[in-house]
Order: structure tokens, then sequence, then C-alpha cells
């Protein structure tokens, strides 16, 4: 059984992560009904199945990144001026943004948040800037999206690729910038994971936690090639109609179970 639930543990992240749907919500929503990972596994999964997320974007974007250091160079500043707005929300705030995923009605009005980005995407300007046209104000926009996604229920992909859209930049290139940000801010998140479970020191059962691993790389490959499928047939915000109602599920659910409910009936 433990087995069962470390590969659903990675098929839910690989498939999320990309998908513009959050996957902190829906790990938070399957924490909720599973006793899997343990609470002393969860920091070490979430840092496996976050680094073969990070890997499977390294994989399938591998002509990009090395194009980065050749003829796209302006797109690295901008890929760092991108990386700072989440960077200093997360480190100032992170203890929040932890604790609030164990809240379902935060956790639900995040999903609805999602959905509004989504839908706002598609009342883009006419989209004509490809990534060698970023400008400053289009890294700092979507930089302030993904540092908002740090909240459970807010899709990191949702919510950079809409603000990117909406600023006016072609779709496949907005889809690009976006998962190119995920190495400095997936990656970054990790390794502070990674440092504090050195500090803590580490004890884990491998073979459930190389499941969790496998099954988010090969998952998240296949998201991300299907997203990018999506978004040139223009279909990025059909996501919204699965979003509008597990969000208005997950907070009925957060608001039904609270204490403070329970007492009033």
């Amino acid at each position: 059984m433990e087995l069962l639930e470390a590969a659903l543990f990675g098929i839910i992240q690989g498939l999320t992560e990309f998908l513009p749907v959050s996957s902190s919500g829906h790990l938070a929503l399957f924490g909720k009904f599973s006793s899997f990972p343990p609470e002393g596994g969860l920091l070490l999964h979430v840092v496996s199945v976050h680094t073969a997320s990070l890997l499977a974007v390294l994989i399938v974007f591998r002509r990009d990144i090395l194009s980065l250091f050749t003829s796209h160079r302006k797109v690295i500043l901008m890929l760092v001026i991108g990386t700072i707005p989440a960077g200093v929300f997360g480190l100032l705030s992170r203890n929040f943004f932890e604790q609030a995923g164990s809240s379902m009605v935060l956790v639900g009005m995040g999903f609805l948040v999602s959905a509004l980005f989504l839908l706002l995407g598609d009342r883009k300007k006419e989209p004509r800037k490809e990534l060698k046209n970023l400008s400053v104000i289009d890294s700092v926009t979507i930089g302030f999206a993904q540092a908002l996604a740090i909240l459970p229920g807010i899709s990191r992909s949702g919510s950079t690729i809409s603000s990117a859209r909406y600023r006016g930049v072609q779709g496949f290139a907005a889809a690009k910038f976006s998962f190119l940000l995920v190495i400095p801010a997936v990656g970054g998140a990790a390794l502070l994971d990674a440092v504090e479970l050195l500090k803590n020191g580490v004890c884990f059962e491998p073979t459930p936690m190389a499941v969790s691993f496998v099954t988010a790389f090969v998952v998240a490959i296949i998201a991300l090639k299907v997203l990018l499928r999506l978004i040139k047939r223009g279909k990025f915000s059909y996501f919204s109609y699965y979003l509008i109602p597990l969000g208005v599920a997950t907070i009925s659910y957060g608001l039904f179970s609270s204490k403070l409910f329970a007492g009033l009936l």
C-alpha cells in the first residue's frame, strides 16, 4: 500500500506541477485524505519530487537552455528579474506559506484564483512578443505572479503563463519562459529544503522515495509536452472549468470540517 501511495504522490506532483492546476493544492488535498508520506518524511519526499520535476524541465527544454548562453543571453537577465519576487516572498514568509496548506479554505480559494488567472489570460493583448522581446516590466509582472503562486492552490504555471499572455507574449514563448523560471524557483526551494534536512538529520526508506521520484519524473515529462500542445491550440483556459468546481468543493469541505462551523451546528 505504501508503494502505491508513493507512486500516486509522484503522479500528482508530476502531473500538476506543470498543468495549470497547482501541485501544492493537490498535494495538500492528497495529504488530507492519505497518511502518506509520514510526517517525518514529508519534506524529503517533497525534495525528491521537486528534483524530478526540475530534471524533466532540463531535459524537455535542453535546447532552449543552451540557447540562453548563445543567441538569447538577454533572457537570462529577464529570468533573474522574474525570480526575485518569489525568492524574497518565499524567504520572508516561508513558514506562513507552509502552514497555509493545512487550511482547505485557503487552498480552495487558491484554486479559484488560479481559474481567474486562466480566464484573464484569454483577455490578452494581441500576441506579438517572443522571448527575446521581453521587457523588464514583463519579467516583473510574471515574477510577482510566480510569487503569488507560493500560496497553495495557486498554480505557478497558470499564473505565470497567463500573466505573460496578458502582457502580449506569444503563448508558446510564455510557456517557455514560465518553465525556464522553474529552474531557479523550484531548484532554489529544493536546495533550501535539502539544507534543512541535512541540519535535522536524514532518515528515510529509499524504495518509496525512489518510486515517487521516478513516477514524478515520467509524468512531468508527459505533462509538459501535453501542456505545450494545448497552448498551441489555444485551450489553456479550459483548465478553469476544472478548477472552479474543485475550488468550491474544497472551500465547502474546509468550512464543514472546521471547528468553528461545527460549533454552529
